[in-house]
This record gives structure tokens, C-alpha cells and sequence, in this order.
């Protein structure tokens, strides 16, 4: 059985009327989740699995580079700790708290905030999760939605061989190249999408006949979610290639370049939906014509029976003067001209085309072989 998409078209509130802004509540049953930091010795990034606030408080103390990662929103403590540690705004800290929220750019004093809708590899189904990310002079900090991974693999690869020394100490240079992989992950998920539009058009032009619409509904429904969650980024990474406190000129060029992928990601959907408005259209035409050549062969069969049965009915009275009702051949004779009625009905409708000659679309207009 198909899966029946029920769009959703209500937003809800994430936390109670008349709250105050930038108030922090306690979460029931919050953790910590999975936390990891990256920090710079001086020659190379190292890894630390589990760092405590102590250690976090410590490096941010010294200056040191450092790349802190929760998989999930830590507990009312933690982002209390946080807060403290890299004097992070109230509002900012609530939106994290309170996901999820469309991409958006904030500079709070000498910290970036960020939210940017990314790939969730752990939920499947094109889910998005939010991610938190805080540029500091020497700190990023990102915070997951929910635990079970992210799509931030490849950054993790690229501070542990970073031969170039692209990532030396340099937070906008790390910051960059999250915001990069976050964009860079959409292009497979757009690319299935299309994928799937082509294999059901495909399908109806190949088999010729209707499919369960709700297949394109569920394509369509994708499709709308990923639009949805693309056509803020568009604003968001702009507004980043703007601060020219946090990146540099080298960093704004590479902004402009992550622009011009969500920018392509976005048309590419425009694309896909009109495509998907195009194959609902084409299999609402087939339903129509299969119901149109039904009706057509039932019409055919009631008007050769018409007036057959207009004979046999003429004959069938109880009238007791019917001259022919006393011929030797009016029983013959009558049956033959039913058949006659049936065969010239038929002649007729296959002159006029109406049955017989189904032409295929692709003979339409091709030039007559010899």
C-alpha cells in the first residue's frame, strides 16, 4: 500500500505563551548527547572525544583554536555553562533550546550565530535537523537537534589530514567549511528526488498506462521540504558573505562559491517541481483517455444494439395484424437485417476512425516509409 502524505500546515509554538525572550527552561529528560572538541597545538588539530566544561573553559582561557560539536541540544546546565564560557546571546541560546528554525544569520558582538537546516543521515527520509553554529575569534561551536550523527564527516577528515594547512588555528576557515559540507549534502538528496521523477515518468511512457498519483504526491511533498528548507539559505549565506568582521576577503570569495551551489540547488528544485506538476498533469490525461476509450467501446457496443433492439421490439408486439408476422422468410429476413445494421455500423465507425485505428504517438507527424 502507498504511504499517504498528509502535509503539515500549522506552525506550533515552541514554548509557552507570554514566556520572556531568551529565557532558558529546563527540558525533560535532556542529556548531554555526544560531545566532541578539535583544538589546535600549533602544528596539527587534535581530537578529544569527550571533553568536560573544565577543559572547554580552559582552552577558550588561552586563546587556543577549538571546534566543540554536540550531536544534540545538551541539557539546561551545559548551555547554561556555555553561555558562560563563550558569552553567548540569550536569544541565541533560546533558539537553540527551541528548534527547529529557519536558516538565519545573527551577529551578536564579537560572535556569529547561525542556524542552517542540515542532512540528517540518521532520520533518513530527506529529514533535516537543526545545527546551532557560534563563530568566535578562536572558537566554533555547533549544536545538533537530535542524536544519531550528523553530515559533518567530512570536516572531521579534513582537520585530521590537513596537510595544506588550510584549517591552521583559523576558525572562519572551519566555519566555512561546515557551512560548505551542510550545502554540499543536499546535492544527492536533490539528485534522488530527480532520479525518482524520472524512473515514474519513465514508467508512463514506457507501460502507457496510470500510476497511483500518490507516488508523485510523495515526490512533490520532497520536494517541498527541501525547497522549504534551501530557500532561506539563500539569505543566510548571503548575509554571512556581509561580515566582514568574521571572514576575510579570501573567506568571502569562497561564500560567494557556497552561494552559487545553493543557488543551482535551489533552481534544480524549481525544476524538479514544475516536472512533477508536468507528470501528475500527463497521468491525470491517461486516467481521462483510458475512461474516454471505455465509455467509447461501450457507445459502440449500445449503438449497435440500438436498433437491433428497435427491430426486435417493432416485431415483439402482440399486434394481431403484422403481415410479416405470416411470412415464410420474416424471421430470416429480420435476423439478416440486424446483422447488416451491426456490419454497417461497424464500416461506418472505422471510416470516421472512431475504432480500429489507434495511431501511436510517436507515427505522429514522422514521414510516410516506403
Amino acid at each position: 500500500m502507498t504511504k499517504h502524505y498528509r502535509r503539515r500546515r500549522r506552525s506550533r509554538l515552541n514554548h509557552p505563551i507570554g514566556t520572556p525572550a531568551g529565557l532558558l527552561r529546563p527540558a525533560v529528560g535532556a542529556t548531554d548527547g555526544k560531545v566532541e572538541c578539535h583544538h589546535w597545538n600549533g602544528t596539527h588539530w587534535v581530537h578529544d572525544a569527550a571533553p568536560t566544561i573544565a577543559t572547554m573553559e580552559a582552552l577558550h582561557a588561552r586563546g587556543t583554536a577549538c571546534w566543540i560539536n554536540y550531536d544534540s541540544v545538551p541539557s539546561l546546565d551545559t548551555l547554561l555553562a556555555l553561555k558562560r564560557i563563550f558569552a553567548l546571546h540569550p536569544l541565541a541560546m533560546e533558539d537553540v533550546q527551541n528548534p527547529p528554525h529557519r536558516a538565519k544569520v545573527e551577529p551578536f558582538g564579537q560572535v556569529l550565530f547561525a542556524l542552517l537546516p542540515a542532512p540528517d543521515p540518521a532520520a533518513g527520509d530527506l529529514e533535516t535537523e537543526q545545527l546551532s553554529l557560534f563563530l568566535g575569534t578562536n572558537f566554533v561551536l555547533t549544536i545538533g537537534e537530535r542524536p544519531g550523527g550528523d553530515c559533518l564527516q567530512q570536516v572531521r577528515r579534513q582537520l585530521t589530514h590537513d596537510a595544506s594547512g588550510v584549517y591552521a588555528g583559523s576558525a572562519a576557515a572551519l566555519c566555512f567549511a561546515i557551512v560548505d559540507s551542510v550545502i554540499d549534502r543536499y546535492f544527492p538528496l536533490v539528485t534522488s528526488v530527480g532520479d525518482r521523477l524520472d524512473a515514474i515518468e519513465e514508467h508512463i511512457m514506457t507501460a502507457r498506462r496510470p500510476i497511483d498519483l500518490n507516488l508523485v504526491r510523495a515526490v512533490k511533498w520532497d520536494i517541498h521540504r527541501l525547497r522549504a528548507a534551501m530557500w532561506p539559505m539563500r539569505d543566510a549565506v548571503t548575509a554571512l558573505m556581509t561580515m566582514e568582521a568574521h571572514f576575510d576577503m579570501e573567506r568571502r570569495l569562497l561564500l560567494r562559491s557556497a552561494l552559487d551551489h545553493v543557488i543551482r540547488l535551489t533552481d534544480q528544485l524549481d525544476s524538479e517541481r514544475m516536472m512533477a506538476s508536468e507528470i501528475s498533469d500527463i497521468a491525470l490525461a491517461m486516467v481521462n483517455v483510458r475512461i474516454g476509450e471505455v465509455t467509447k467501446v461501450l457507445t459502440v457496443i449500445a449503438t449497435i444494439f440500438i436498433p437491433m433492439t428497435f427491430l426486435a421490439s417493432v416485431y415483439g408486439m402482440n399486434f394481431r395484424f403484422m403481415p410479416e408476422l405470416e411470412w415464410r422468410w420474416g424471421y430470416p429476413a429480420v435476423l439478416g437485417a440486424m446483422a447488416l445494421v451491426a456490419i454497417g455500423s461497424l464500416i461506418s465507425f472505422r471510416r470516421r476512425g472512431w475504432i480500429g485505428r489507434s495511431e501511436r504517438g510517436d507515427e505522429l507527424g514522422s514521414p510516410e516509409k516506403p
